[in-house]
């Protein structure tokens, strides 16, 4: 079973910006190991990290680790799921 929970989020000022400067960001990770899993035609996530792990944290040094990853991760189920 699923279930949905709805949170309204009140941010500082300062959180908002940093949220809004994050979103770009993760989708920047998510479209480049999409890229890489396409061209490589590799659905495994642990071969995925490897080829793109280093690159993204280069291109985007604020970006915290484990979002870089949860790109990764998101990658790997959109691929790994019947279209």
């Amino acid at each position: 079973m699923r279930r949905t929970i709805r949170l309204f989020l009140e941010p500082t000022t300062k959180q908002a910006e940093i949220l809004l400067c994050t979103l770009p960001e993760y989708t920047d990770c998510f479209n480049a190991v999409c890229a890489v899993g396409w061209q490589k035609r590799c659905k495994n996530g642990v071969k995925l990290h490897p080829e793109t792990y280093w690159t993204l944290r280069t291109e985007h040094p604020d970006m915290p680790s484990g979002l870089v990853i949860s790109a990764r991760v998101c990658v790997q189920r959109r691929l790994s799921s019947p279209p």
